[in-house]
């Protein structure tokens, strides 16, 4: 995870989504589950992510919108912009109605990957303390840690750097966390090749 700036509401979203989407609640009570008027705003929410995660931090083509508190437990919030999150399919369906960290608070360097394992690891000595467990979720919740679909995508982002067809600067806006640890072997170990 890296810190993530708030996307700003869009414009429409409170006529074309909460409105009717909050009416239709008032229409609709729980369990029957709401419709997906927020998908036409999924772009902007992409955009604002940069194209990326907000859990992995790897850039996604396609992704969803995860509704950060649940839809479920938190019906309130469905239809609300500042509860929207844009997510990997993988993220979103392995995060369900569980908590964990907001990808709004992260701080810079919370999280680094590891060379040459591609493993995550949670920096604790950066991460405020009342931040603490619900990191620990978030990692035992989330398949981010060590998880060989989400290992071998960072290892082929790091082989496309290898190879020449990305530069640092480029890699950095596809899987940031990548290029910090190229970056982080490189000042540790200026002698030695990259893994």
């Amino acid at each position: 995870m890296i810190p993530v700036r708030p996307v700003d509401e869009p414009a429409g979203f409170d006529e074309c989504v909460r409105q009717k989407g909050n009416a239709w609640l008032a229409r609709n009570p729980a369990p029957k589950p709401p419709p997906s008027l927020w998908t036409d705003f999924l772009p902007h929410l992409r955009e604002g992510f940069g194209h990326r995660c907000g859990y992995s931090a790897m850039y996604v083509s396609d992704g969803s919108v995860d509704h950060f508190r649940s839809q479920s437990a938190h019906r309130g919030l469905v239809y609300e912009w500042s509860n929207l999150r844009f997510s990997s399919s993988l993220m979103n369906s392995s995060k369900k109605a569980r908590d964990v960290l907001d990808p709004y608070v992260v701080g810079p360097g919370w999280f680094e990957v590891m060379l040459p394992s591609m493993e995550l690891v949670a920096r604790y000595d950066r991460i405020p303390e009342e931040h603490h467990p619900l990191v620990k979720t978030t990692l035992a919740t989330l398949p981010l840690v060590h998880d060989e679909r989400v290992v071998r995508l960072r290892r082929e982002w790091y082989a496309v750097y290898r190879e020449g067809k990305l530069t640092l600067e480029g890699l950095r806006g596809f899987a940031p966390l990548i290029a910090e640890a190229i970056e982080r072997w490189a000042s540790e170990r200026p002698d030695a090749p990259l893994p």
